[in-house]
């Protein structure tokens, strides 16, 4: 704004604004009216260049020790100093703000559970947001390019691969509502899990290699392809059990 007010009153009619803010740039140059601040300067460039003024805008590269655009920052920087102002600003420049404080809330309160099966897959709770919403399955994957279901899984494989991610199965859980004693593996006498079958048990440890290697729950649903684990679990004999 304050480049458009100097343009205003100077007599040349060639000038060029140089900017860091790359995302200013992206949103004059993709007019997004709704932004009060965009509409503004759209406004003042549109009235200079009807009065014959040529306004050229161009990013720059910020903190690369060109001098005077750390001459600009500074400048910037020392209007913290001045009285708060009462300019209007968009209520979507807060939502970046919110939820990066939201997120912090949320990762403060999961951080405690390290117990908790989950944790050792999905550590980071903003991981676990931006998957839930990006996927049309609610796959939860920890990075970008991790975990993918296969097109052609069916609806009942979709289901099955959640609760093996979160490790709460008829056949390892169900006894919690029957009362019984818990299960256990028939081949090493282990506490039957599902971390166990998927990863432990050294009696389906031949079968296993056959389909994938992962030295954790993590790796398991990260890295491996979702239909690779049903057709593991098939050959086990688990599929209908779980």
């Amino acid at each position: 704004m304050l480049a458009m007010r100097l343009i205003r009153n100077r007599k040349e009619q060639n000038f060029i604004i140089f900017s860091d803010s790359m995302s200013s740039l992206q949103a004059l140059n993709g007019f997004k009216l709704e932004l009060d601040l965009i509409q503004m300067i759209l406004k003042d460039y549109s009235y200079l260049t009807a009065i014959g003024k040529t306004v050229m805008l161009c990013w720059i590269p910020s903190h690369v020790n060109i001098p005077e655009n750390e001459k600009a920052d500074c400048a910037a920087k020392s209007t913290l100093s001045l009285p708060i102002s009462s300019m209007r600003f968009p209520a979507c420049d807060l939502a970046p703000h919110v939820s990066k404080f939201c997120m912090k809330e949320w990762q403060d309160i999961w951080d405690p559970c390290q117990g908790n099966k989950l944790y050792a897959i999905y550590p980071n709770v903003d991981k676990f947001v931006h998957s839930c919403t990006a996927n049309k399955y609610r796959v939860i994957k920890p990075t970008t390019g991790g975990y993918q279901y296969k097109s052609s899984l069916s609806r009942r494989d979709a289901v099955l691969i959640n609760i093996l991610r979160i490790g709460h199965t008829r056949l390892t859980h169900s006894y919690l509502l029957s009362g019984d004693d818990q299960p256990v593996c028939s081949a090493c006498q282990s506490p039957l899990t599902v971390k166990h079958f998927l990863i432990e048990c050294v009696n389906f440890a031949a079968i296993c290699s056959r389909y994938f290697s992962a030295s954790s729950m993590k790796d398991v649903f990260e890295s491996v392809i979702a239909q690779t684990v049903i057709d593991f679990i098939k050959e086990i004999n688990f599929y209908h059990e779980l």
